[in-house]
């Protein structure tokens, strides 16, 4: 059973809402990525977008490293970490599995 107020329960009306909730754009030479990281939070109720989000987001980190862009930035709602990579799981932030992996 899905929950409503879950915040992924319902990702096809945000986007006819709001539009696109990952993408990515050039502004003076820097190349932005922004991602939905409520998906690497929990993907519980949409796996398969989540993985869909993972496959765009590889190929979108393949541009960014190319050379062609000046400066590369990702843009999410939940931060990797808050104050050092290694640190513990917080409220705020991912597991430490999930950071290494990025």
């Amino acid at each position: 059973m899905m929950l409503v107020t879950h915040p992924l329960s319902k990702p096809f009306k945000y986007r006819s809402d709001f539009g696109d909730d990952w993408f990515s754009f050039v502004c003076n030479g820097v190349f932005c990525i922004v991602i939905n990281s409520q998906y690497y939070e929990d993907s519980q109720f949409v796996p398969e977008i989540a993985a869909e989000q993972d496959s765009w987001l590889d190929e979108q980190l393949k541009i960014a490293k190319s050379g062609k862009y000046k400066h590369s930035v990702m843009f999410q709602h939940i931060p990797w970490f808050l104050e050092t990579p290694d640190e513990s799981k917080v409220y705020y932030n991912f597991p430490q599995p999930l950071r290494e992996n990025m």
